[in-house]
């Protein structure tokens, strides 16, 4: 399976991945981070059963997808920053900060959200640097080398050198999903895990 590397911070993708290597000890379940429209095109070859990511929906016949949590994308900042004493920030308060984030393609409709967000407010947003990692992300923060932007499920993690904010006017969610095909649905060990996928995500 395929896993976008910001499922991991919520805790929902260990839980999924534990409860299925419990049932199933004699399957290798193996995870490979990947961007979620490279986990859509896998998918479509065959490579991969599941993808797990903030996908795009997807108007394909072959392909379904299940919105498994909803979360509001927030800035993290280095804790010397201007802002860090505040308990929640606006758009106008970043605009004339260096940002600093993953490629658009690795989620395109949430890059683009934010984008438009910012447009929305007369404020132009630009990216100084580019960074797939995500703990990269996170160190250069911590570090003072710009602002990121990253959902607010990842607080616990935003401890050492940064602090995450709300954006009060942003307005945009990333959505978590799973996805797969249509002809995998048939598959034992497959249904096993989309069944395990969503009584984790009801509980």
């Amino acid at each position: 399976m395929a896993s976008r590397g910001g499922l991991a911070y919520t805790g929902l993708l260990p839980r999924i991945v534990g409860i299925f290597r419990a049932k199933h000890p004699r399957v290798d379940v193996r995870l490979l981070p990947s961007p979620s429209d490279d986990q859509v095109a896998a998918l479509r070859d065959g490579t991969i059963a599941l993808g797990y990511g903030y996908h795009a929906p997807e108007s394909n016949p072959l392909i379904r997808s299940r919105v498994l949590f909803r979360d509001r994308i927030g800035v993290v900042l280095w804790k010397g920053h201007r802002l860090a004493s505040r308990r929640t920030v606006q758009i106008s308060d970043l605009k004339n900060e260096r940002f600093i984030w993953s490629p658009r393609k690795d989620s395109p409709r949430l890059h683009d959200d934010v984008v438009a967000a910012f447009r929305a407010h007369g404020h132009t947003l630009r990216f100084a640097h580019e960074e797939v990692d995500g703990e990269a992300l996170l160190t250069l923060a911590a570090s003072g080398d710009g602002v990121s932007f990253f959902a607010e499920n990842t607080a616990p993690l935003v401890q050492v050198g940064a602090v995450l904010k709300r954006v009060r006017d942003l307005g945009v969610l990333a959505l978590g999903r799973s996805v797969w095909r249509v002809a995998d649905e048939s598959d034992p060990l497959v249904r096993s895990l989309l069944g395990i996928t969503n009584s984790v995500h009801a509980s």
